[in-house]
């Protein structure tokens, strides 16, 4: 007790609402509205100054660009002529606006590395829970899947895989970046399970995630500790590793081959397909097809939906038609709703985003951006709430707590 009461010395009542609402992200993030509403109470109480508040809110910050992202999807409406689904997305994504808007007039002092902490205890808790669960349902009920419950959507317990998959390599990244930083064993521990978890859920997105940030990064930091050969021989083990896990495992096997095979052969007109890969190329080019349609303003807030259906049916996609995919693309999916500027909006939330990271060195931003990024070319990662609060909330905090004289590299909350 007394670690944790030196842990959260000088905490207020929004620190602590912050640092819950982190830590749940993997476990529970269905209790993230009602602890934005306490925390909207506290920001009343427990005030920024109000010079933070201009500098957090200026155009050069992605607060701003966020705020201007949801105000443009209300100007959306008025072209709009599904004003039901309109409005239900306009709630979905009621985040964009208010959370930058809470946390730019709410002075938190939780540090950017006490954040990091949090997301870290945060995903540990949630593997253990995840691998507990599966435990206990493979010795009580195994007729059912048994060991199949490590496994998919059986282990995400929280949300979708793909989504789950993401946030658990984002620890791996972090939890890497831990370990070169401090040398110390918990961190490759926290890294390995977490990529363990990543590769139990067979998303591809959450294997792309790992292979393409995740082996790089690790090349780098073993070439500045232990030269280029070591650091050659050592990413080439990783790659085998990871090929190794695929080729072996015969369900990942069996989706990696079935994504190789929709590439490379998948009809994006008259497929009545509705199997992953061959589905997201096919919203790809549909997507494409109503971009070309409506390049500058879109088919509006309220039309994505059944703009994309209707598409579909005409070229023939009925089984993308009757499931009312929308585009697994976040990129791609805000050009057809909104056009370009809404597009645009987007790309400068992240550019902004990326400046703020770098200008301050502070790598733990520029993982999550990274991240974030590779997965909506993957995902419409933006379009639930799952996707939408984590990362306007992590974006927002690490931004107002990105500055160059904070105290860095806090090691306590996961100490032995």
């Amino acid at each position: 007790m007394g670690s944790i009461r030196l842990y959260t010395k000088g905490w207020r009542a929004n620190d602590y609402l912050v640092a819950l609402m982190v830590l749940i992200i993997p476990i529970f993030n269905r209790l993230m509205p009602l602890l934005l509403i306490f925390m909207l109470i506290t920001t009343l109480f427990l005030p920024a100054k109000s010079e933070e508040i201009k500098d957090r809110l200026k155009p050069n910050k992605p607060l701003f660009w966020f705020i201007a992202f949801y105000l443009y999807h209300l100007i959306g409406m008025i072209y709009s002529e599904n004003l039901v689904f309109g409005w239900n997305d306009l709630g979905i994504k009621l985040s964009f606006l208010v959370l930058p808007l809470i946390i730019a007039f709410s002075d938190i002092r939780l540090n950017k590395d006490k954040i990091v902490d949090m997301i870290l205890l945060g995903l540990f808790l949630s593997a253990v829970i995840a691998l507990s669960k599966a435990a206990f349902k493979s010795v009580y009920y195994p007729e059912d899947n048994h060991w199949a419950y490590f496994t998919e959507s059986y282990l995400a317990f929280s949300m979708h895989r793909s989504y789950y998959a993401t946030y658990m390599a984002l620890g791996v990244l972090l939890s890497a970046d831990r370990y070169f930083t401090f040398k110390n064993l918990k961190y490759l521990g926290a890294a390995i399970l977490f990529a363990l978890i990543t590769m139990l859920t067979f998303s591809k997105a959450g294997i792309l995630i790992l292979v393409i940030l995740i082996i790089p990064l690790l090349f780098v930091y073993i070439y500045r500790n232990w030269g280029k050969w070591i650091a050659a021989v050592g990413s080439a083990f990783m790659v085998i590793t990871v090929i190794g896990a695929i080729w072996f495992t015969p369900t990942l096997h069996s989706r990696f081959e079935k994504m190789f095979e929709g590439v490379t052969s998948a009809s994006t007109a008259n497929n009545t397909s509705v199997e992953s890969n061959e589905s997201r190329l096919i919203m790809w080019s549909t997507s494409l097809r109503l971009i070309n349609e409506n390049l500058l303003f879109g088919v509006g807030t309220g039309d994505v939906s059944d703009a994309l259906d209707e598409k579909n049916k005409q070229l023939g996609n009925t089984g993308v038609a009757e499931r009312s995919l929308n585009s697994h693309n976040q990129y791609l999916n805000t050009w057809v709703q909104l056009g370009l500027i809404g597009f645009l909006l987007l790309f400068v939330i992240i550019i902004t985003s990326m400046i703020t990271a770098l200008s301050v060195r502070f790598m733990p931003f520029v993982y999550l951006i990274m991240v974030i990024s590779l997965t909506m070319s993957f995902e419409s990662f933006l379009e639930t709430q799952a996707g939408i609060i984590p990362v306007t909330l992590l974006m927002t905090l690490f931004v107002i707590k990105a500055k160059k004289n904070e105290i860095a590299h806090s090691d306590t909350v996961l100490s032995a």
